[in-house]
């Protein structure tokens, strides 16, 4: 799909669902939400999707807590810029 095409498909649907995205498509729908002006907020689980959680104007970061060691340092505030390329905009929630 390219960047016109999704950017028709925001234009002409007032509701749309993306499901099982990858973290390179994540990053395309927050683009093409954000030249259509929209505010736009994501969800990860992880390092994968950080480079949508970035561009998000919301992001944030989810992890169960059974992976909770290895979650953890992205959700330290001093570590998220360093480990992840986030910023403040980001939470953190373990479940």
């Amino acid at each position: 799909m390219t960047a016109e095409d999704l950017d028709s498909i925001l234009r002409n649907h007032a509701e749309i669902v993306f499901a099982r995205t990858s973290p390179q498509q994540k990053l395309i729908i927050v683009e093409g939400c954000q030249r259509a002006g929209q505010i736009v907020a994501v969800t990860g689980d992880g390092v994968n999707d950080s480079p949508a959680l970035k561009k998000a104007d919301i992001g944030m970061l989810a992890c169960l807590s059974a992976c909770l060691p290895a979650c953890l340092p992205a959700c330290l505030p001093e570590k998220v810029s360093e480990a992840h390329g986030m910023f403040s905009h980001t939470l953190c929630v373990c479940l």
